[in-house]
């Protein structure tokens, strides 16, 4: 080989390594970067998982199952400088736990796996949003699956973690959610932006508690069937217990009928006040000085509309210099005790035939059959609060307010509420438990007569009433939980490995709560600081009789990253060994390039081949490597460039040959120059090199995860393996066929030239070699095929441990067959297999011009 054709070989060699390096070096940079946390903590105490805030501060105990003292997994509600990425590692949560018990200590953990988001419609009443709140513990605390909170409207949150522990209740929730969710093809609710405004667009995947039948969605197969939740609901009209007593007929549907009555329940059921009602309208003076009803005056409006206060319901202004530490100290003083007044509409005198008591009613929009009751079954109260008489109602803290003044005060009081409820539960064995009152028998003619979607706040009477037969109580019902249809399918999608299914849907259909439970969260609902106080501690209290039977077997699962396996250990040693015979090879080619075998073979084409072969080692040893984006796509490129750079030169050398041979038949002299060679090579691999830049650039292989269950289980977690192996980034293997059927065309091309040099000279005939040796690349090529096609049967990581062995043996049988024959050659011109003896050029008969010219090189 000259100095030019070396030169010409060292930057081809250089441009094809500065291409892989360039793509390797871009792949993992960021692999190790971590964010800085926020000095921002959430003032959620809960924001990293109820179990966490509990069991972190007895790590200490020995009976403490560790996974217990881990954050909750993040969800798409977590800002990014809140999630601990490194959270997996326990010496972590350690170090970062804090000793305060009412401040976050680390965030929260990614998920295992992969896992699909699931949100949790919970309707704005307690019982809804407890069973919400035990649903997002099971899931991102105990099973390891992100979960949130859906509340119906932007900026609106009922999260259990939310950053800063709200709880909205301004936005009710219906079933539609969960038909959104439904319609999205892979059913994540995260891929819908949050807009603000009427924009905004409810998903959810779950709802613990719904009152009614949505039948229109499981009609459309949109929703489940609806399953028991374990409890029953009734709505209906309550009454306060002393009441019941001194008037024993309120508390049926007969005794509250009639016009004799109506005297009777408008003297009894007066109007209640709100705070700022009574300071301008029934105090003396304006509540500037403390009565026995109001310490004080209301601050602002969220004071005003207040029906009954506690120093713990109200915002105590920091910069106020009149309080008065003596009471303003005991959270449990009444600021505000509440009242009831008679109004007009209470007075008979002046009104005989249209005065009314009072009843209170649901806010406008809460579904409602009272205003239809009343009017006809003759009864004489009003629900209606709002201006000129309009159908405003309450809010849910102003009825709630309005019973604990109704006890604080003695005053009689009626209104709509339901159970299982914290309310209900508060003033049970107490003169002023809620007494139901019997109303007309729900039959199947009210049930069809009443429609789900009536307008209660309609501004035409006829509309909000509807018709006598819709005047029937509600039913005692069993309480249901919905599911969207489609879950299952998403969750058990064929794509998804076994080991990463998610327990979600077993999860959601196994959750359940009896009703004595749900007594006992009201009661600490009541008693504890806060609502998620509550929630939480009846959660640990009842972690292993209840909320552990809603976990699927072999479940929480966690991964170990498994250690090499002996396979790929061997593919390795295999690809190394591989390489290094092509590389002591080369050095022999080297060494002997004066042989007569190694000259008439041309020494340069056989160190390109030698290149290509040694660029299909190096890319068999990244395949078997640990898996990484950049092992991954360096092995691509270094093996179709190396079988590119192995076949296409002998291509061209034969051709050269036959062209050589025929001119030598016809008496003339012919020319081939190796830089014309050079160029057709370098053309040939810049069209792969393209090819192989649109495959990184539209399909990259990239490290794929693999799992594989364990029977070994640590804190109560299964462990489930993990290893990685190289794949496309997409299911289709087109650009792997593409590269293989670019190999067999090579392939092909070469068996016709070796075919048609079956006649030349035994010096210049190779072509029982070749077609040896194409034969030997034909069947490593359909082993390629083969494994290929088990792509979707066998483990990602045997594929590459198979495909790096085919791969390696295919280089070491390249040698063997090619150049271990020609090296055999001695220095004689004695050969083993081939014969070639005496002077080749006597072979032509046609001088030693011819011989000199055309056989001892290629011009330059």
């Amino acid at each position: 080989m000259t100095i030019h054709g070396l030169q010409q070989l060292l930057l081809l060699l250089v441009s094809l390594l500065g291409v892989t390096v360039v793509i390797s070096a871009t792949e993992d940079h960021t692999n190790n970067q971590q964010t800085q946390r926020q000095e921002e903590i959430p003032s959620n105490p809960y924001y990293s998982g109820c179990l966490y805030h509990y069991y972190s501060q007895q790590q200490e105990d020995e009976n403490v199952t560790q996974y217990y003292v881990r954050p909750r997994v993040c969800n798409s509600n977590d800002p990014p400088s809140f999630q601990d990425n490194d959270s997996n590692n326990d010496d972590n949560h350690n170090q970062n736990t804090s000793t305060s018990n009412t401040t976050l200590v680390v965030g929260c953990r990614p998920p295992e796996f992969p896992y699909l988001e699931i949100r949790v419609a919970s309707g704005n009443w307690d019982s809804a949003t407890m069973l919400g709140w035990l649903t997002q513990i099971v899931l991102s605390e105990l099973v390891g699956v992100p979960s949130t909170m859906e509340s119906g409207m932007y900026g609106s949150s009922r999260d259990f973690y939310d950053v800063h522990g709200a709880i909205d209740y301004d936005t009710g929730i219906s079933d539609q959610p969960l038909i959104t969710a439904s319609e999205l093809p892979d059913g994540d609710c995260t891929s819908i932006p949050k807009l603000p405004g009427e924009e905004y667009i409810p998903c959810a995947h779950f709802m613990p508690e719904f009152w009614g039948e949505p039948e229109t969605s499981i009609t459309d197969q949109k929703v489940e069937p609806a399953q028991s939740t374990g409890f029953l609901g009734h709505e209906t009209w309550y009454v306060t217990k002393f009441t019941a007593h001194e008037y024993p007929q309120l508390v049926s549907y007969h005794g509250l009928q009639k016009q004799e009555n109506r005297e009777l329940l408008a003297s009894t059921f007066r109007r209640p006040t709100t705070w700022k009602q009574y300071c301008e309208e029934v105090s003396v003076n304006n509540c500037t000085t403390p009565d026995e009803t109001a310490l004080r005056a209301p601050r602002n409006e969220y004071e005003a509309e207040k029906m009954f206060a506690k120093v713990k319901d109200i915002v105590v202004l920091d910069d106020d210099e009149n309080e008065n530490e003596e009471y303003y100290n005991h959270k449990d003083v009444i600021v505000y005790g509440g009242h009831f007044r008679y109004t007009d509409k209470n007075n008979c005198t002046l009104w005989p035939t249209n005065c009314t008591g009072h009843i209170a009613n649901y806010p406008c929009g809460w579904r409602s059959n009272m205003e239809t009751q009343l009017y006809y079954l003759n009864i004489s109260l009003d629900s209606n609060n709002g201006p000129n008489g309009g159908p405003n109602g309450y809010t849910e803290s102003q009825l709630k307010e309005m019973w604990h003044a109704a006890n604080h005060t003695k005053s009689h009081l009626m209104m709509q509420w339901w159970q299982p409820e914290p309310l209900y539960q508060e003033f049970l064995d107490t003169d002023a438990e809620m007494q139901r009152v019997t109303l007309k028998p729900y039959t199947r003619e009210c049930s069809i007569a009443r429609s789900y979607w009536k307008d209660e706040c309609s501004d035409d009477f006829a509309t909000r009433v509807g018709s006598p037969e819709e005047a029937c109580g509600d039913p005692v019902e069993p309480l249901r939980k919905l599911i969207n249809v489609g879950l299952y399918e998403v969750l058990n999608a064929p794509d998804i490995p076994e080991e990463a299914l998610s327990p979600a849907y077993d999860v959601l259909r196994f959750f359940s709560i009896s009703e004595i439970q749900l007594g006992e969260l009201f009661d600490l609902w009541k008693s504890e600081p806060t609502p998620r106080d509550a929630v939480c501690k009846w959660a640990v209290e009842n972690l292993d009789t209840v909320l552990k039977t809603m976990i699927p077997p072999t479940y929480p699962r966690v991964i170990k990253e498994e250690s090499a396996s002996s396979f790929g250990l061997a593919s390795m040693i295999v690809a190394l060994i591989a390489t290094l015979i092509v590389v002591l090879t080369g050095g022999l080619v080297y060494r002997n390039r004066q042989l007569p075998a190694i000259r008439y073979a041309q020494p340069d084409f056989l160190f390109l081949l030698l290149v290509g072969s040694f660029f299909v080692g190096l890319g068999a040893t990244l395949l078997s490597a640990p898996a990484s984006d950049g092992t991954c796509l360096s092995s691509l490129w270094f093996i179709n460039v190396g079988y590119t750079l192995e076949i296409f030169p002998l291509i061209l050398k034969v051709a050269a040959i036959n062209r050589m041979m025929e001119a030598a038949r016809e008496v003339r002299r012919v020319t081939i120059r190796r830089s014309v060679l050079y160029n057709t090579v370098a053309a040939v691999t810049l069209l792969v090199i393209v090819y192989l830049a649109c495959w990184s650039a539209i399909n990259p292989p990239s490290q794929t995860s693999e799992y594989s269950m364990t029977d070994e289980v640590i804190n109560e977690e299964v462990i489930v393996g993990r290893s990685y192996y190289c794949s496309n980034s997409s299911d289709s293997n087109v650009w792997s066929f593409v590269a293989v059927a670019w190999n067999a065309t090579l392939l092909l091309a070469a068996s016709v030239l070796a075919f048609q040099t079956r006649n030349v000279i035994q010096a210049f005939n190779e072509s029982r070699t070749l077609a040896f040796l194409i034969y030997s690349h034909f069947i490593f090529v359909m082993a390629r095929i083969s494994i290929i096609f088990l792509s979707d049967h066998v483990q990602g990581s045997i594929l590459n441990f198979s495909m790096s062995l085919v791969y390696s043996i295919d280089q070491v049988a390249a040698c063997c067959i090619y150049f271990f024959p020609k090296l055999l050659v001695t220095q004689n011109g004695e050969t083993s297999s081939d014969g070639f003896s005496g002077d080749i050029s006597s072979y032509f008969g046609i001088g030693r011009r011819f011989s000199t010219g055309m056989i001892e090189g290629i011009s330059t």
